[in-house]
């Protein structure tokens, strides 16, 4: 593989600072500037275009659909995402792409992908499991290193080991496809900071996790002889003000309408 590019959920330099880690893995790290609005779905949009949200027409982790007049969130299609993406011409120069665990990449123009694809099951529950192309290897992947542990990826059990998992996922793929250059998705700094605030002591465990799984994917990179590059998709900061509840002003502007049932409102 000739090129890595990792984005890590959470990092933003003011983290590298306060940890006194603005060198990582061998890597020096430097300020930039991110996309606004700062969440999941429009900084990958961003990163993957080089586009602003406004172009990419990813502005939230939601899609308003007008003719239903409902929002869906978390949708994985890659045709959400509008514009050209950074990889085109490398893949039209022949060159072989992989794409892991990035929202928005099913259907995705690449060659290789990895991304959680749960079944929800219409009596309830769920069966883990991530979504590949090609299709078999999923079956591959499974065999060698077992259901993908989505608990840990999403939800209230999500904790930094589970960019170990994406990094063991992605070490395996890359074996077994062959790739000229990949971009990955580290998810675990996004949630200590987000549970208990950044400069916690959950944060810090964090950080000190990521630099441990950092090193181990300089590592994968040195030994296959694989360009490096690293970067945050956004920063968490302390929240100063109260939230602002936008459904409970536009409700008593009358702009938006509910209907009570068993005690609940509902839109």
């Amino acid at each position: 593989m000739g090129k890595l590019f990792v984005s890590v959920a959470g990092l933003g330099w003011r983290t590298l600072e306060r940890s006194g880690a603005t060198r990582l893995a061998g890597l020096s790290f430097a300020p930039s500037a991110g996309a606004f609005p700062a969440v999941t779905c429009a900084a990958q949009a961003a990163m993957r275009t080089g586009l602003p949200p406004e172009e990419t027409g990813v502005v939230s982790n939601g899609v308003w659909m007008a003719p239903l007049s409902r929002p869906f969130f978390w949708e994985q299609s890659a045709k959400l995402v509008k514009g050209p993406r950074i990889w085109d011409a490398a893949r039209a120069a022949g060159e072989k792409t992989g794409l892991f665990f990035f929202q928005q990449s099913l259907g995705e123009s690449v060659d290789v992908l990895v991304s959680p694809a749960p079944i929800h099951k219409h009596g309830g529950g769920m069966i883990m499991a991530c979504q590949t192309k090609p299709e078999e290897l999923s079956r591959v992947l499974e065999r060698r290193l077992g259901r993908f542990p989505l608990w840990r990826y999403w939800g209230p059990l999500a904790g930094a080991s589970a960019g170990d998992a994406c990094i063991a996922w992605f070490e395996a793929a890359a074996e077994e496809t062959h790739l000229d250059r990949a971009y990955l998705y580290l998810p675990t700094l996004d949630y200590a900071a987000q549970k208990r605030g950044p400069g916690s002591s959950a944060d810090n465990a964090a950080f000190d996790e990521f630099r441990r799984q950092l090193e181990r994917v300089a590592d994968i990179c040195q030994r296959r002889g694989t360009a490096l590059s690293v970067t945050g998709d956004y920063a968490i900061a302390s929240a100063t003000l109260p939230p602002a509840d936008p459904n409970v002003v536009l409700r008593r502007e009358g702009f938006f309408r509910v209907r009570k049932v068993a005690g609940m409102a509902y839109p």
